[in-house]
C-alpha cells in the first residue's frame, strides 16, 4: 500500500475513534452515568492557571513531533502520535467547555476513564515500544 494512502488511512480511523469518543460522552452525559474529572493522571490536582498552559506546551510539542513525523513519513509515529494528541484534545475540549473530563467507563478496583484517555495511552505506549526495540536493534 502507498504511503499517502496509509497516511489517509491512519488519519481517517484515529479521527473516527476521536467522533467516537466525542459522541460517547455526550451520550454518557445525557444520561447522568459520568465521573467528573478536575484532576490529571493519577488524580494528580493542578490548579488551571499551571494546567492549561502545561497542556498547551504539551501539545504543541506534539504536533511539532507530528509534522516531522509527516514529513519524514514515519506512518508509525504518525499513528501513535495522532491518537495521542486527538485523545488529549478531545479531554480539553471537555475542560474547556464543563470545567472536568468526562469519564465513564469503570472497571472496579482499577479506574474510571473515557476513550480519549485509552488513545493517549495507546499512542504513547505504542511511541515508547516502538522507541525500545529500535533502541535495542541498533
Amino acid at each position: 500500500m502507498k504511503t499517502k494512502v496509509r497516511i489517509i488511512l491512519i488519519n481517517f480511523f484515529t479521527c473516527l475513534i476521536f467522533f467516537i469518543d466525542r459522541l460517547s460522552k455526550i451520550i454518557a452525559k445525557n444520561k447522568g452515568i459520568i465521573f467528573q474529572n478536575k484532576n490529571i493522571a493519577l488524580n494528580i490536582h493542578l490548579p488551571s492557571n499551571i494546567l492549561f498552559p502545561v497542556i498547551f506546551f504539551i501539545l504543541t510539542f506534539l504536533i511539532f513531533l507530528l509534522v516531522k513525523s509527516y514529513q519524514k513519513k514515519k506512518i508509525f509515529f504518525i499513528f501513535s502520535l495522532n491518537l495521542i494528541i486527538l485523545g488529549a484534545f478531545s479531554n480539553l475540549l471537555d475542560r474547556l467547555f464543563f470545567g472536568y473530563v468526562i469519564d465513564f467507563i469503570k472497571i472496579p478496583v482499577f479506574s474510571i476513564f473515557n476513550l480519549a484517555d485509552v488513545m493517549i495511552i495507546s499512542g504513547a505506549s505504542l511511541s515508547l515500544i516502538k522507541l525500545i526495540t529500535k533502541e535495542n536493534a541498533g
